[in-house]
């Protein structure tokens, strides 16, 4: 970009035909190179010359919203509430998230019913559970989130070494960026988990997206499974992905249904039809594995890597990805970040966006299509080898 790149977007609105491809593109440019504000004046520039558009609305919404600035976000909502430019969906989750201190009651209210129906229903199948006593009796359950921008200060890493038995838990492609900090982690005791989505924690080929440091230091994988799939599942999918991944263990995880029972009931339309919004996978292992921490005696301690549900999280990484309620599960972290039951470690503090799980990959060099991709490339699963 130029020195002045607002300037030279004022000679581009001066041309007599406007190429709004080419206006919009510069906005994105900006923002993705952390130049927020030049990015916010353009969009602005759009809007006072009535040239604005569904992308520079939500541009200028989001770079707001990520600067800090919350009353002016607040205020230029409110003159698009009616605008069919911007998508239901997306002012929805944009007005949740500038109100999510109206969540806080209902987010504690729910933490605690989660908390203490997960809690009874460990205690009660723990004994016939195939995973359960494996993830039961560690010091210290870190879960690891997968922001492209999660870094540990040496202090951090002095910190995650010196724990005494700490399980890690991975989500979905299991953060492939940090997993090169493994061995400045690690202890002999350390074990890894991955938890996920059946769609998105295999590739194409049936294969985990998580690479194990070491097999003996492998749990195995937790495979949620949405109870409309579990068809799909068994009679195709499981048996192969199981060979394939052999001797890796794959789990189907049996506490999802309930922890997504408690969530907040809010509804998305999708091709015309309604359907309830479901926990993202962090949230699902959060509400785990804090359950199981409250079981360990003592107490064992849980750890947050790099979950912040920041702005470009959930309006730039997740763009489109309106069937979590992220206000809310924000809210729920916060909650728990302030009573001292998650503990923060690492940071993602960045002028730069938050990538997509794509993005990422292919930041990580990994050329391997998702499940879910495949399948909406093809409308079919695959058939495995």
């Amino acid at each position: 970009m130029p020195a002045d790149p607002v300037r030279k977007f004022k000679n581009l609105l001066e041309q007599k035909a406007i190429n709004q491809v080419a206006i919009n593109r510069m906005i994105s440019d900006l923002t993705s190179q952390g130049s927020r504000r030049a990015a916010l004046r353009c969009a602005r520039l759009l809007r006072m010359r009535g040239l604005d558009n569904s992308d520079s609305i939500k541009a200028e919404l989001v770079n707001l919203l990520s600067l800090g600035k919350v009353s002016r976000a607040r205020t230029l909502l409110s003159h698009y509430q009616g605008d069919p430019r911007l998508a239901e969906t997306f002012k929805w989750m944009f007005e949740r998230y500038l109100n999510k201190a109206n969540l806080e009651q209902e987010a504690k209210t729910i933490i605690k019913a989660t908390q203490q129906a997960l809690i009874t229903s460990i205690l009660q199948t723990k004994q016939r559970s195939n995973y359960l006593n494996k993830i039961l009796g560690f010091t210290d359950y870190i879960i690891v989130s997968n922001s492209n921008h999660l870094r540990l200060t040496d202090s951090d890493k002095t910190i995650l070494k010196g724990l005494e038995k700490p399980l890690y838990i991975y989500i979905n492609i299991g953060n492939p960026l940090f997993l090169s900090n493994r061995e400045s982690l690690y202890n002999s005791e350390t074990k890894e988990l991955v938890i996920g989505g059946f769609k998105n924690i295999f590739t194409a080929k049936g294969e985990l997206f998580f690479k194990p440091w070491e097999a003996s230091q492998f749990l195995g994988a937790l495979t949620r499974v949405n109870p409309k799939f579990l068809a799909t599942w068994h009679e195709h999918l499981s048996g192969p992905i199981r060979r394939i991944n052999h001797p890796h263990a794959i789990y189907e995880l049996d506490e999802s249904n309930l922890i997504d029972a408690f969530y907040p009931l809010t509804l998305f339309n999708t091709s015309g039809t309604n359907q309830r919004r479901l926990c993202t996978n962090g949230w699902m292992s959060i509400s785990l594995f804090d359950a199981i921490a409250r079981i360990t005696n003592p107490v064992a301690r849980l750890w947050s890597a790099g979950f912040s549900m920041s702005p470009s999280y959930v309006f730039e990484s997740c763009d489109d990805l309106y069937f979590h309620d992220y206000p809310f599960e924000k809210t729920g972290i916060e909650i728990k970040f302030a009573n001292k039951s998650l503990n923060r470690i690492g940071s993602t503090k960045s002028k730069t966006p938050e990538a997509s799980t794509g993005a990422h990959l292919e930041q990580a060099g990994i050329k391997s299509e998702k499940l879910a991709d495949f399948k909406k490339r093809t409308g079919k699963w695959p058939k495995f080898s």
